[in-house]
């Protein structure tokens, strides 16, 4: 298959995201921002998401994403910061039921700051994102994104 798929190939009930016979990657969602955010130099800055381009079982709220219920299990979780040109060296820092539990970042001062995670969350369990910038005038970008889904095991 080739070619571009829109979001309305990824329901629940989607093959694009089913294997055979073991389930599917559900829940998966794929949000982004309508707008940029301005974040905080020398701290963490939550990031919020307005812009849902794919919620398959309604576990995103503005600000994060949420298990949903006898969905707990092992997720991929990928996002992208994409930051301003005086945004300079970034973190994102991932946040689990508040806590801050893993960071990436692209020290390099890059604009672009981009992190895969593998993590075992329970039902209501919740992940934030969080940004860390170490220049002037920092925010993150409308091209940025957030996304995770179950790992099929």
């Amino acid at each position: 298959m080739s070619g571009i798929i829109g979001s309305s190939n990824f329901g629940r009930a989607s093959a694009m995201i089913a294997a055979a016979a073991a389930g599917d990657n559900t829940p998966f969602i794929l949000v982004t921002k309508s707008s940029s955010q301005g974040v905080t130099r020398g701290g963490w800055s939550k990031v919020t998401w307005d812009t849902e381009t794919v919620d398959s079982d309604g576990a995103f709220a503005s600000d994060k994403f949420t298990v949903p219920a006898n969905e707990g299990g092992r997720y991929h979780i990928h996002v992208r910061f994409n930051i301003n040109s005086n945004g300079g060296s970034t973190k994102i820092g991932m946040y689990k039921n508040g806590s801050h539990v893993y960071s990436s970042s692209n020290e390099s001062n890059d604009n672009t700051v981009e992190t895969n995670w593998i993590v075992n969350l329970a039902a209501t369990d919740y992940i934030e994102t969080y940004s860390y910038a170490g220049e002037p005038s920092p925010s993150v970008q409308t091209d940025s994104f957030f996304s995770a889904w179950k790992i099929i095991e």
